[in-house]
């Protein structure tokens, strides 16, 4: 039989009896279907479905044996040279940071026994006049009033301004705690370093700034209220018992300004009722005050731009008794003799 007439015969249809598998499914689950006969990828590997993990091309074929030697001696080789660069880093440490620092902390440490002795010294003027001549001869200021650390340390660095400023407080800072030289390298190292020193030294200034904005912020609205209390027209006469709190701290210091009332409104009367008067103390007081000013200025300068428009407002309308009008007189002259001391303060500290 030729081929052709094989290829016309009609064979019976063979029915596929297809077996389906009941399988419970996750909500949101994709099933995809594949013809094994039909599909030419059949064999592959759907990347996103793996997510990635050991996936490889539909003709990728695996990695020969040989090509895993390679890359075994490529890591190898990667590792060996990443081992010598962990060696040169410790090498650079202890040969220039520790030696480095080592050094540094040897020249400190003259530094401070030197600024000790001066500071003892019979001949401590002339000796700090003589360096203030010499710094000057260079372009670098002092005072009078610079203290001895600070004249020596900018003696001994000269132009390095930054680095002067920052020895100069580690070294107070040591000299403070009275920390002998002999042990100021290891009292340097306890610490973190010089860097670290200035930065703790530094957030702790910036701290105990913070607190004091706040102490001037509450005492100028303090004053603020005061005056507004003075001149108030709505008054009344209270005799009955003042509740002290704090009776153990009832020193000057801890003398408040004000009295606090607590009342109850009566709405049968229409009036308020009180309840008790209370002397609160300053400390508590102010915590008082921190809470009634929480929304009102922050800016110490709008806070006296307002007091003492305020003042003014008083002295020049009458608005108090001769006595009070002279005491806010004086009161104004003691802050501005206040101010102009501490702005020579800051000049001198700044150069």
């Amino acid at each position: 039989m030729s081929t052709k007439e094989l290829q016309e015969i009609k064979y019976p249809e063979q029915k596929e009896v297809v077996k389906k598998a009941a399988i419970t499914l996750p909500k949101n689950a994709t099933v995809k279907t594949f013809d094994a006969a039909n599909d030419e990828n059949a064999n592959s590997l759907d990347v996103s479905e793996l997510l990635d993990v050991g996936a490889r091309l539909p003709d990728e074929k695996k990695s020969e044996s040989a090509s895993q030697v390679s890359n075994i001696s490529e890591v190898n080789e990667i590792m060996e040279v990443s081992d010598e660069l962990v060696s040169m880093n410790k090498k650079y440490k202890e040969e220039y940071l520790v030696r480095g620092n080592q050094a540094l902390y040897e020249m400190l440490r003259g530094i401070y026994e030197l600024a000790l002795h001066i500071e003892k010294s019979d001949f401590k003027e002339n000796v700090l006049s003589i360096m203030r001549k010499i710094l000057k001869a260079n372009d670098i200021k002092t005072q009078s009033n610079t203290p001895t650390m600070t004249t020596l340390i900018k003696y001994v660095v000269r132009s390095d301004r930054q680095t002067a400023a920052n020895y100069s407080r580690v070294l107070i800072v040591a000299m403070d705690d009275g920390v002998p030289p002999n042990e100021l390298a290891e009292y340097i190292s306890r610490r973190g370093g010089i860097s670290l020193i200035h930065e703790i030294e530094a957030k702790a200034m910036a701290k105990k700034l913070g607190a004091e904005h706040s102490k001037d912020r509450i005492e100028l609205l303090r004053e603020l209220f005061r005056l507004s209390g003075l001149v108030s027209k709505k008054s009344f006469k209270f005799d009955g018992h003042l509740m002290t709190h704090n009776p153990e701290k009832n020193t000057s210091a801890e003398t408040g300004t004000f009295c606090f009332f607590m009342t109850i409104w009566d709405e049968a009367v229409k009036e308020y009722k009180v309840i008790g008067a209370h002397d609160l103390g300053k400390t508590y007081e102010d915590a008082v005050l921190k809470i009634l000013t929480k929304g009102s200025a922050n800016n110490l300068n709008s806070i006296k731009e307002r007091l003492n428009q305020w003042r003014e407002t008083i002295i020049n309308g009458k608005l108090l008794s001769d006595s009070w009008i002279s005491a806010i007189k004086n009161q104004i002259a003691r802050e501005q003799e206040e101010e102009k001391v501490e702005q020579k303060k800051s000049a001198n500290e700044s150069k």
